[in-house]
C-alpha cells in the first residue's frame, strides 16, 4: 500500500478534529436578531472541482476585504464566532498569496479552509431545517465580527445553491468554468492519485451519481462535469445579476482586469495595498493520460460539451 503523503496527512487530520467539534455553541443567538448590513452579502465559489477554484480562491481574499473560515476556525466549528471575536484576524485580512494545495486542502492556521465537514453537517438534508437559523446567524455574525462579506470555496455548494439563496437572498456566486476536457482529465488523475482506482467516485457526488457505477471512469466523470454546470445554471438562471461566471484560462491570463470586473459587478473593496507584482499564472494543458485513454476522454467531451 502506498504511503500517505505528509499534505494527505495533514489533510485527514483536519477533517478528522473538524468532525470531533463540529457543532453549534450558544454564541450564534447573539446574531440571530441582528440587521444584516446591505454591504455584506456573502460569496460563495462554486463550479466543478479541478476547475483552478483553490488558486482563484487564495487570490480572492488576498486582493480583497472579506472574511472566511481559517483552518484553525475550521478545527473548532463549534466555537467558530468564539474564535472570531477573541482573534478575529483569524477569519479575515488573509494576504498570504499563493500556497501550493493538496486537492484543495491549503496548509497552515491561517490558510483559507473549504469547510467540508463543517458544511456537510450544516446542509445535510435531515438536519437543514433545524439548523437553518443557526447556519445563518453564524455566517452574519462572522460578518459582523469583521465588517466584512464572507466567502468560500466549496464545491460541494453547487448542490445547494437553493438552500443558501433560502438562507442569503442577496449573495452572490461566482461560478468557476474550465476547459472540460482537462477538467475531466485531471478528475480522471485525482481519482487515480486518491482513491489508487479510476473507477471510484471522487468530489462532488451529484444526485444519481450511483446510477453511473457500472459506466467506464472516463465517461462518469464527463457526466459529473456536465451535470455540476447544468445544476449550476438551472438554480442560478433567475438571478444573473447575483452570479460571475469565471473562466478559469482568462483568469490566469489577466487576473488582475478579471477581479476589477468582480469588484465592480459585487462592490467589493481591495486591500489597502494590493499585490505590486502580481503573481505570474499559468494554464495546464498538458496531456497526462495514456494516448488511448486521452482520445476516448475527447471523444466523450466533444459528444457532451460540443
Amino acid at each position: 500500500m502506498k504511503k500517505k503523503s505528509f499534505s494527505e496527512t495533514l489533510r485527514s487530520t483536519a477533517l478528522s478534529i473538524q468532525a470531533a467539534f463540529n457543532d453549534f455553541d450558544g454564541t450564534w443567538k447573539l446574531y440571530v436578531d441582528r440587521e444584516a448590513d446591505g454591504k455584506l452579502k456573502p460569496v460563495f465559489i462554486i463550479g466543478p472541482p479541478r476547475s483552478g477554484s483553490t488558486l482563484f480562491y487564495q487570490l480572492l481574499l488576498s486582493h480583497f476585504q472579506l472574511c472566511y473560515i481559517s483552518n484553525i476556525v475550521s478545527g473548532f466549528p463549534k466555537y467558530m464566532l468564539r474564535i472570531s471575536r477573541l482573534f478575529p484576524s483569524l477569519a479575515s485580512g488573509y494576504r498570504l498569496g499563493l500556497k501550493k494545495d493538496y486537492y484543495g486542502f491549503l496548509p497552515g492556521i491561517k490558510a483559507p479552509s473549504e469547510a467540508g465537514k463543517i458544511f456537510d453537517k450544516w446542509f445535510n438534508e435531515d438536519d437543514f431545517d433545524e439548523n437553518a437559523a443557526k447556519i445563518a446567524a453564524s455566517i452574519k455574525g462572522l460578518q459582523s465580527i469583521t465588517g466584512k462579506p464572507f466567502v468560500i470555496k466549496n464545491l460541494d455548494n453547487s448542490l445547494r445553491i437553493m438552500r443558501l439563496r433560502k438562507l442569503f437572498p442577496e449573495s452572490r456566486f461566482i461560478v468557476i468554468q474550465r476547459d472540460p476536457l482537462f477538467t475531466t482529465q485531471s478528475i480522471l488523475l485525482s481519482r487515480i492519485h486518491i482513491n489508487r482506482d479510476p473507477q471510484k467516485w471522487w468530489s462532488v457526488k451529484v444526485p444519481g451519481f450511483e446510477k453511473m457505477d457500472k459506466k467506464e471512469a472516463i465517461d462518469q466523470v464527463v457526466w459529473q462535469v456536465e451535470q455540476i454546470n447544468r445544476i449550476i445554471d438551472r438554480d442560478l438562471s433567475d438571478i444573473p445579476e447575483q452570479v460571475f461566471k469565471l473562466q478559469y484560462e482568462e483568469f490566469c491570463r489577466s487576473p488582475v482586469t478579471v477581479l476589477d470586473k468582480i469588484a465592480v459587478k459585487f462592490n467589493l473593496a481591495t486591500h489597502e495595498k494590493v499585490f505590486e507584482n502580481f503573481p505570474k499564472l499559468s494554464v495546464s494543458e498538458k496531456i497526462k493520460l495514456p494516448e488511448n485513454d486521452w482520445r476516448q476522454l475527447e471523444a466523450a467531451v466533444k459528444k457532451t460539451f460540443g
